[in-house]
Parts: C-alpha cells; structure tokens; sequence
C-alpha cells in the first residue's frame, strides 16, 4: 500500500472511533436525562397519593387534613428509576425525596461528580414543588 493509502485509512480509524465516543456520550445523557424525567413522575405520583390521603377523613383511612400517617405505596418506594423516601409529613406539610439510579456527571448541573440524581417534593394541602438537588 501506498503512503495515501494508510493516512487514510489511519483517519477513517480516528473518524470511526469519535464518532463511537460521542455515540456513548449521547447514550449517557440521554439516560440521565430519561432518570431525571421519571424521578420526578414518581415524586409527582406520590404527592397525588399524598394528597388524597390528606383529603380522606381518619375513617375512611386518610389523614383528616393532616399528612401525618402517611406512608409512601411500597410499589415506589424502589423501583427501576430509583428509591424514594419521606423526609418528613406534618399536619400540613410534607416532603419526600427520590434518588435516581443514574450518576449525575458534572456536566449536567452538578459540581461534583459520582452523585446520584436526586430530587425533591414539598407537599401542602394544594401545592407540590418540585426541587432539583443534583
């Protein structure tokens, strides 16, 4: 083979193997992206089930105005997104996190690498926020 010859073929090597590192790197964020989005559905759902146990009188199994007694379903307490827990639930107030099961790179809005997705919701009679925390 020719001197051209091997150059190109060296390039068509490099082209091939940057083209695989971004393929990765779209893969990753993509599955990030796709943890963050369903971290907080499963924060949503359970405030939705939070809610209605804060609108159910005591005798009916609900809170009677009151998210104390409330305790997250156990079909989302760990699921494929990721493991959720209840910070705390007060008379008219609580809060509960959702940790996802993807590492949140420096990139993507955290400053330090390794962390795990996590996300925030506080909970009020006729509220919920959401909080980004990594």
């Amino acid at each position: 083979m020719g001197q051209k010859q091997i150059l190109l073929l060296i390039l068509a090597k490099i082209v091939v193997i940057f083209a695989v590192i971004y393929g990765i790197h779209l893969y990753d964020s993509n599955a990030i992206e796709s943890n963050r989005e369903n971290i907080i559905h499963d924060l949503q759902t359970i405030a939705s089930f939070s809610h209605q146990y804060y609108g159910k009188s005591k005798t009916q199994n609900g809170g009677g105005n009151n998210f104390t007694g409330f305790e997250i379903p156990s079909n989302l307490v760990n699921n494929l997104n990721g493991t959720y827990t209840m910070i705390y639930a007060r008379e008219e107030r609580a809060l509960f996190e959702g940790i996802g099961r993807q590492v949140a790179e420096s990139g993507m809005g955290c400053n330090e690498s390794g962390l795990k997705i996590k996300y925030q919701i506080s909970v009020t009679p006729g509220n919920a926020v959401i909080n980004k925390i990594h």
